[in-house]
C-alpha cells in the first residue's frame, strides 16, 4: 500500500508535468518514502539470499546478491540527494529523481536487470501501464483485481508449501518409527557362520543398525548391548547395567546370529 501511495504522487507529477515544481520540502519527503521501500525490498533481497543459500541454488543466490547490491546503490544515491539543498531545490533534479524511482520499481518488480538499452520498450509499457492504474477509476480497478490475484496466488503458493511440509514431516515421522520398530536380527539377514566365525577371531560382534539397515560390527564380545539410536554402541557382561545411566536415549540390541 505504501509503494501504491507513492506511485500516486509520482504519477500525478508525472502527468502534470515538472512546471507545477515541487518544495524542497515536499521534494525530501518523497526521497525519505522512497528510501524506506528501498530498505524494505534490501531486507526482502536479504532473505532471499539467505533461503537461495540453504537450498543450494546458485542461480537464485546470484540474483538475491546482485538485488543486494542494486538496492544498497539505489539507497545510497537517495541519502546523498536528500543531503544536497542544491538538488533538492532544481526542477531538473525532481525529474531525474522521478525517472529513477520509474527504472527502480520496474527492475525491482519484475527483477529485470539487464542493461537500460535492453528495457527501454518494457519500461515504458510499465510506466504507461501504471499510469493508467493510477490515475484512472478502470486503471484502479484493475489494478486492485490484479492486486487481488497476486495475493490469492501467494495464498495458495503458502497453502501448498505448508501442506508440502506437513506431509514431509508425517513422512519422516512414519519413517523413523518403522525404524524404530525394526527387528535389530532381521529374518533375512545374510549373517552366517562364518561370519560368526571372523567375529570370534577378531573378538568384535556385528549389528543390524536400525537406523542405516546396514551391517555393523563393534569390537568386544560382551553380553548385554545397547544403542542410542544416533550410531552409538555400549557393550558390558554385566546382567544388571542400568542404560539410564548413560546419557541419551539407550536400548537394548540383540547382536546378529547365524540363520539356522
Amino acid at each position: 500500500m505504501q509503494l501504491f501511495k507513492h506511485l500516486i504522487i509520482l504519477s500525478a507529477l508525472f502527468l502534470a508535468g515538472t512546471a507545477l515544481a515541487q518544495t524542497g520540502q515536499q521534494f525530501l519527503a518523497e526521497i525519505q518514502q522512497s528510501a524506506q521501500i528501498v530498505q524494505t525490498r534490501y531486507a526482502t533481497a536479504q532473505s532471499m539470499l539467505s533461503i537461495a543459500e540453504m537450498a543450494g541454488d546458485a542461480q537464485a543466490y546470484q540474483l538475491a546478491q546482485y538485488e543486494l547490491q542494486y538496492n544498497q546503490q539505489v539507497y545510497a544515491h537517495l541519502q546523498q540527494l536528500a543531503q544536497n539543498p542544491a538538488a533538492l531545490a532544481d526542477p531538473a533534479a525532481y525529474e531525474d529523481f522521478q525517472n529513477g524511482m520509474w527504472e527502480y520499481h520496474y527492475r525491482s518488480s519484475q527483477r529485470d536487470y539487464r542493461p537500460y538499452e535492453q528495457i527501454t520498450a518494457n519500461l515504458q509499457a510499465y510506466v504507461a501501464q501504471r499510469t493508467w492504474e493510477i490515475s484512472t477509476p478502470e486503471g484502479r480497478q484493475a489494478y486492485q483485481a490484479r492486486q487481488q490475484g497476486n495475493q490469492a496466488a501467494f495464498d495458495a503458493h503458502q497453502r501448498n508449501m505448508a501442506q508440502r511440509s506437513a506431509m514431509m514431516d508425517q513422512n519422516h515421522a512414519g519413517f523413523m518409527n518403522n525404524l524404530r520398530n525394526t527387528p535389530s536380527r532381521p529374518v533375512d539377514s545374510d549373517y552366517d557362520s562364518h561370519d560368526a566365525f571372523i567375529d570370534g577371531i577378531h573378538d568384535s560382534t556385528s549389528f543390524q543398525d536400525p537406523y542405516s539397515g546396514r551391517q555393523i560390527t563393534q569390537d568386544g564380545d560382551y553380553d548385554y548391548w545397547y544403542q542410542d539410536n544416533l550410531g552409538n554402541y555400549y557393550g558390558t557382561d554385566d546382567p544388571g547395567f542400568d542404560p539410564h545411566s548413560l546419557q541419551g536415549n539407550w536400548e537394548r540390541i540383540e547382536p546378529l546370529s547365524p540363520r539356522q
